[in-house]
């Protein structure tokens, strides 16, 4: 039996006995964990996560209270792509001092052993936020084998969201435990994402907690074994929606002698951000708004419908003000100031929208909403903090309207595409609710009429109409003075890199609500691969997907795409005398189940002219795992077919 034979038999030995126990020791590395260069069970891992140790623990005394975060990680690196799991690091609250590192170590071992200890004086801290500071260290000398852990204590200031644990992560893990240790005088929701992990019976202890000298404290372990990697793949929200992992809110709190919910009523929580000085108080204080109102009034005169009032409500907001790329739902400064600045956050902006809409007597909203990068909601629970941005809901008559300021070419009704995230929660102190965020449609028509030379040269004419957000990306690739020129106006046409343009047209660019038209005349010198008497030519000149989105063989999550998706292209081709068309390829006409989406293809020959017509559509927007593999075969399909080539015979 070769050496690498018996490390292999090890390191399986190891892994067969975690799946035997539901405690781990964290004890000396064996030196299997070292030798092994590859995990049986993933084969493509570029690291391993050999063990991932918690601990929480809620201290409340009358002299100090606080939440002591301890963890300890160890990972096996496996392969060169798993270097980046040796850079690390750890985000530290430091606004007002909630959190202070009390404590902190990490070790690299070789085949040699034990290669180098790293203390806290190796480690730097960077700022990443206004609020989050980041403790960064790198591990030297990493190889192949490296076995690399570390471990730190955080102490927090805050103890009603404690810190959440991921059980799962995009490299396998054999172990990830937290144990959490509460006084029985605070009360946590538990969320929980993905696969439960297990739990073990609690435990409890007799303890002082304020003035209580034998206060019952319990301490309850969570933990996962040989959990898979989850790896991204195409179309998807987060991926934190759907790794194993679990957080906890203060629900309740006896510290006062009664029971005192911290979580009262989505009723409540609206009541309080009506009334909360960074939100309420900002967009309904009418003197935050006179300059804009100022600026408005005028352009509303002789404008007596609701609906186009609102439109233009809208369209000065979007003009005025330009969004600073972050996603908020508090303000930071008056609305006033926000206005002279012409800069914002999503909450200035849109909150100024609402408070604009209201001062001219259309019933605006607030909607919180989380974005697709932030994660999903729980609706059960009136948890603020699950929140990161905010959009308004307008209601005319029986119409309800969303509104986003952030995307100054989208029309009402449309809002940005990392807002699309299922649902928001309308802020009304008299009725608030969830209600649905809805995408709009996103097409596009691509139209060519082109003649082919004797030389394998196509020219002709090019048009293309697109609504929606395909309308938004290309208006906002035309945003300014400087790319109205013919130049920059090739950017945003198909094929920019190989075909040349002119006389190129561009209609209804302002108008938001209406089809965005281009037109050109196109040129491609090198549309042609010619060998021998046969000519080759992909009849598909924008292609729907350059590559399959979704790469990995199976997916254990759903597939969440933004908005329903369609692309048409026709293909009008003259020929000349010498090319005749081999073989007339064979239609197709796929379909997803339930009308979730199809794909045509069809070449038709008249005389010397053909005609090209392929279309796609995705109408359903989310896809389960058990469903991914239908996706899936369906875009394989869909790449292979527009990948398909004419061929044409050359006649001497």
């Amino acid at each position: 039996m070769s050496y690498n034979t018996i490390i292999t038999a090890l390191f399986l030995c190891i892994v067969l006995s975690l799946k035997a126990q539901d405690t781990y020791t964290w004890e000396k590395i064996p030196v299997a964990g070292i030798k092994m260069k590859n995990y049986p069970a993933d084969t493509n891992a570029a690291a391993l996560v050999l063990a991932d140790i918690g601990r929480i623990s809620v201290s409340i005394r009358s002299s100090k209270s606080e939440c002591l975060f301890e963890r300890k990680k160890r990972i096996k690196i496996l392969k060169p792509a798993g270097f980046q799991y040796a850079d690390v690091a750890i985000p530290i609250y430091v606004e007002n001092d909630a959190e202070t590192l009390m404590e902190f170590e990490a070790h690299i071992y070789n085949s040699t052993g034990l290669a180098r200890t790293i203390e806290k004086k190796d480690a730097f801290l960077e700022k990443s936020s206004g609020q989050v500071m980041q403790l960064k260290f790198a591990f030297p000398e990493v190889q192949v084998g490296s076995v690399i852990e570390y471990r730190y204590l955080i102490s927090k200031k805050n103890f009603f969201e404690l810190p959440e644990w991921y059980f799962q992560q995009e490299i396998p893990v054999l172990w990830s435990e937290l144990s959490v240790t509460i006084p029985s005088l605070l009360e946590y929701v538990t969320l929980i994402n993905g696969t439960p992990p297990q739990e073990r019976a609690p435990t409890s202890v007799q303890e002082q907690v304020l003035n209580i000298p034998y206060a019952t404290v319990s301490t309850v372990s969570y933990y996962q074994k040989n959990m898979p990697a989850l790896r991204p793949d195409g179309y998807i929200t987060t991926m934190a929606d759907y790794y194993s992992r679990i957080r906890f809110q203060l629900q309740a709190s006896r510290l006062n002698g009664y029971r005192e919910e911290i979580f009262s009523s989505w009723e409540k929580t609206a009541k309080e951000l009506i009334n909360h000085e960074f939100f309420g108080k900002k967009y309904l204080r009418r003197a935050s708004l006179d300059g804009a109102l100022a600026e408005l009034s005028p352009q509303l005169l002789g404008i007596e419908k609701p609906e186009e009032q609102l439109q233009k409500i809208h369209q000065f907001v979007t003009h005025h003000m330009t969004w600073n790329g972050y996603h908020r739902f508090l303000v930071e400064e008056p609305l006033d100031k926000v206005f002279v600045r012409k800069l914002g956050s999503s909450a200035e902006l849109n909150l100024l929208l609402c408070g604009l809409l209201n001062a001219n007597n259309i019933n605006a909203h607030p909607m919180l909403l989380s974005t697709r990068e932030h994660g999903q909601v729980f609706q059960d629970y009136p948890i603020i903090d699950q929140f990161n941005s905010v959009i308004v809901q307008a209601q005319i008559g029986d119409k309800s309207i969303l509104l986003d300021a952030t995307h100054p070419y989208l029309a009402p009704g449309w809002v940005r595409e990392d807002a699309l995230n299922g649902s928001g929660w309308v802020v009304d102190p008299k009725n608030p609710r969830w209600g649905d965020i809805l995408p709009g449609k996103s097409s596009s028509t691509y139209s060519f009429n082109l003649q082919l030379n004797e030389t394998g040269q196509l020219d002709g004419k090019m048009s293309r109409a697109q609504d929606g957000y395909e309308a938004a990306k290309s208006r906002e690739k035309l945003k300014d003075e400087k790319a109205q020129n013919t130049k920059d106006k090739k950017a945003t046409l198909p094929l920019a890199e190989i075909a040349q343009y002119d006389s190129i047209q561009v209609r209804d660019l302002d108008e938001f609500s209406k089809t965005l038209i281009t037109t050109a005349r196109i040129k491609l010198p090198e549309s042609l691969t010619i060998n021998g008497e046969l000519a080759y030519f992909s009849s598909v000149l924008v292609p729907f997907f350059a590559e399959n989105p979704f790469k990995v063989t199976n997916r254990a999550y759903p597939v969440d795409i933004p908005y329903p998706l369609s692309q048409r292209q026709i293909l009008n081709l003259t020929l000349p005398e010498k090319f005749k068309l081999e073989e007339l390829p064979q239609t197709v006409n796929l379909s997803l189940p339930n009308n979730g989406g199809r794909f045509s293809y069809q070449v038709q020959l008249f005389g010397n002219r053909i005609l090209v017509t392929t279309q796609l559509q995705i109408n359903q927007l989310s896809y389960s795992a058990v469903e991914y593999q239908t996706l899936k075969g369906f875009i394989d399909l869909v790449i292979e077919k527009q990948q398909e080539q004419l061929v044409f015979k050359i006649k001497e």
